[in-house]
């Protein structure tokens, strides 16, 4: 086998085989990326990384898998879409979380799997397609919806699947 060229193919290396770390000879060549991509499975490599470097998105991947890089994290990198991914699985981290960067479609993820971050819902963020979505896992949070007269035929569809009785309920009021 041959020694790779590139940042690319000494990270994908690294991943595998981290006892080739000193025959690397592109350490400063790493992208945030590649970075990610090395600390997510070989974390002995951190004393290494440009932490400045990362963004919202190498900071939420990492830290699922990582997060014991968590005081190296600068939280203000990560907007909606980082903040469900990262609390999807490391929920401890929601007393970090920017609830107000979340749009209404994270707001559905993060009440699907969190519900208890229920007390800082912004509700009003949420579209009907969001609330029709958020209703078929969590019909507790329907006396919060104010959006059932923008619900679309295929928005009601789509909860009568799983929530046929607030189907039945709300339509009529919005219907009236």
């Amino acid at each position: 086998q041959t020694e790779p060229t590139d940042s690319w193919g000494w990270m994908e290396i690294l991943r595998e085989h981290p006892e080739k770390a000193a025959e690397c000879p592109c350490w400063d060549e790493f992208t945030p990326m590649e970075w990610m991509m090395i600390l997510e499975v070989q974390p002995q490599f951190a004393d290494q990384c440009p932490w400045e470097e990362f963004d919202g998105y190498c900071w939420s991947t990492l830290l699922r898998a990582q997060p014991q890089f968590a005081d190296k994290c600068s939280w203000d990198e990560l907007d909606g879409a980082y903040w469900w991914w990262l609390l999807d699985k490391q929920p401890q981290f929601a007393d970090k979380c920017a609830w107000e960067k979340l749009s209404g479609h994270d707001w559905a993820l993060v009440l699907n799997f969190m519900p208890k971050a229920v007390k800082h819902c912004r509700w009003e963020n949420l579209s009907a397609q969001d609330w029709s979505e958020l209703l078929r896992m969590h019909p507790e949070f329907a006396d919060k919806c104010q959006r059932w007269n923008d619900f679309s035929d295929y928005d009601w569809l789509w909860l009568e699947e799983c929530q046929s009785q607030l189907v039945d309920k709300y339509r009529r009021k919005a219907n009236t």
